[in-house]
């Protein structure tokens, strides 16, 4: 049991603790500063990430399909081809 499942209390009040804390940032801080820098490029790298997932997920689908449509032992399941 490790932080990710225990600890809630903690979380919880680090979750408080920055919500209220946010209420006391100036205006300023989201502007064109380093925030507003860095959550450009942090999105970018996350969209890239995410088109690189879903490309790998869509490749190993179709591995998989294949590999059931045209077995190894040399028979043939057209069941597979008409998905």
């Amino acid at each position: 049991k490790g932080f990710h499942r225990g600890f809630w209390g903690v979380k919880l009040l680090a979750l408080f603790l920055g919500l209220f804390f946010c209420f006391f940032l100036s205006n300023s801080f989201f502007d064109n500063s380093g925030y507003a820098w860095l959550a450009r490029v942090v999105s970018t790298v996350f969209l890239v990430l995410q088109i690189l997932i879903l490309i790998d997920f869509a490749y190993k689908w179709n591995e998989n399909w294949v590999q059931r449509a045209f077995p190894s032992d040399g028979g043939e399941d057209n069941t597979w081809l008409v998905a």
